[in-house]
């Protein structure tokens, strides 16, 4: 047995301040993600995409571990230096996804079982030798009519027990993930009833299978509603549904909770985890690790291309450390402000101008910008009390004066008296379509810019009658 080292990594990975980075994609799926940017998937293109993400200086301040893929941890830096060797040198944990992906389960309609567990005891031992400490397995759970069955969640709870039980016997720290997904028409009490019955189901197997739960993590989903779902929940709503959901099924034995971002959008992921982490007198260590949120507007900004190697590797270390301050509800406004200060329409900055810090070429050069980049949150105000609350969450996290300058940028695209469907409104939904055009970026197109709008009116209403009302009352009258 290993339980010193296994307790030492365990409590390394779980360093205030510090998530895990899942780069961790299979050939398919980064295949797919390349594919969309228009950059080949090959041996070597990955292989510098993957030396691009972890050589990114002052990465360890905000990320303590990095999942692996099979092929990455056999592969090299252009140094010639092994990737689990390179990345223990330079203060990150290397770790590896061991599973071997979803198949259908036979006779169950919908639902699937992770495999892998053939041959597992021999592979965990050669990936220790090679230099990981940790492991991850993945079982999705889908929500549906019928779904999901007793069967298929004690399938994959059985499952995720026994590749534990194997990582243990190893050295290597075992992250089990119950993933419920967020595809769908669910409610947020759906969600939450569905994982918290998965929960269940792993725990008991875990405890069955005599692993140790204090040298183990969960990864597992906040608890939201589905895509398809009319109306997303606040921040608040979802950080009370997560709390409750997790103190009902989770042991409080288990050290740290890593939550992964799913379907969301990088923003949305970030400002929940905030929020999350607000809740008071929870007894585990909470955390992220986050794939496609931490890396999908460094692909965008990378796009395969050796000259923007710099402005993709900035991109990364501001997503880190904006989950890495979420986790103390301290999100960044420094290098990503919610408008552009210095003019209404800056240029942007060439990827290759020598700057220490140059822009990201992801980031939209106009004051639209810090919009779009909340634009997911916007969409999803639809009355006064919603307004409010999101008014609050903008005062946590941004400085007043930013969030003034958006205030007046606002008020002069949607002057006061401004009705919803006339033609201020519809100036403002074109500009936004077409920034987002420019972008070409999914995350912006996937927000509806009418709704956007609509948002922002009420929001910019809401906040002048707010601090009307706060003027009254500091009045010597009052």
């Amino acid at each position: 047995m290993h339980a010193l080292s296994i307790h030492e990594t365990t409590v390394a990975l779980l360093a205030p301040g510090k998530g895990i980075l899942a780069a961790d994609e299979s050939l398919p799926t980064l295949g797919r993600r390349f594919e969309a940017h228009g950059i080949p998937s090959t041996s070597e293109s990955r292989r510098s995409y993957r030396e691009l993400l972890f050589a990114t200086p002052g990465l360890s301040d905000w990320i303590s571990g990095v999942i692996l893929f099979d092929e990455t941890i056999h592969q090299q830096n252009s140094s010639g230096v092994p990737f689990a060797v390179a990345l223990a040198r330079s203060g990150l944990i290397p770790g590896i996804k061991v599973d071997k992906g979803i198949v259908p389960l036979s006779n169950f309609e919908g639902e699937s079982i992770t495999q892998g567990l053939d041959g597992l005891r021999e592979r965990l031992m050669s990936y220790h030798s090679m230099g990981a400490r940790f492991a991850k397995w993945r079982a999705v759970t889908p929500i549906g009519p019928a779904l999901p069955t007793e069967q298929a969640m004690w399938s994959n709870a059985h499952s995720l027990a026994q590749y534990a039980a194997l990582c243990q016997e190893a050295g290597l720290v075992p992250i089990v993930e119950p993933e419920v997904l967020m595809d769908g028409a669910h409610s947020l009490a759906r969600c939450g009833e569905v994982t918290q019955k998965m929960l269940g189901s792993l725990f008991t197997s875990l405890n069955s299978h005599r692993v140790r739960l204090e040298h183990l993590l969960l990864k597992v989903n906040m608890v939201i509603s589905g895509t398809d779902y009319p109306g997303v929940g606040d921040l608040a709503e979802v950080a009370h549904a997560t709390r409750e959901c997790l103190l009902r099924a989770v042991p409080a034995a288990v050290p740290g909770i890593l939550f992964l971002s799913g379907g969301q959008s990088a923003e949305s992921a970030t400002l929940r985890l905030a929020a999350i982490c607000e809740v008071p007198n929870l007894p585990w260590t909470i955390s992220f690790s986050f794939g496609r949120a931490l890396q999908e507007s460094v692909m965008t900004t990378w796009k395969g291309k050796a000259e923007n190697v710099r402005a993709a590797q900035s991109e990364l270390l501001h997503r880190a450390a904006a989950n890495g301050r979420a986790l103390h509800s301290r999100i960044p406004t420094t290098s990503r402000p919610l408008l552009d200060a210095a003019s209404p329409d800056p240029a942007p900055v060439p990827v290759n101008s020598g700057e220490t810090n140059p822009r990201p070429t992801a980031v939209p050069p106009s004051q639209l910008g810090g919009i779009l980049l909340q634009a997911g949150n916007f969409g999803s105000i639809h009355s006064r009390a919603e307004a409010h609350r999101f008014q609050s969450e903008l005062l946590r996290i941004h400085p007043p004066e930013e969030i003034e300058r958006m205030h007046q940028y606002v008020r002069s695209k949607l002057p006061s008296g401004t009705r919803w469907g006339g033609t201020a409104t519809r100036e403002l939904e074109g500009e936004f379509r077409r920034a987002s055009d420019q972008l070409n970026d999914e995350r912006y197109r996937q927000s509806g810019f009418g709704d956007v709008v609509k948002g922002l009116l009420l929001w910019v209403e809401t906040a002048e009658e707010r601090a009307d009302e706060n003027r009254i009352s500091r009045s010597p009258d009052a």
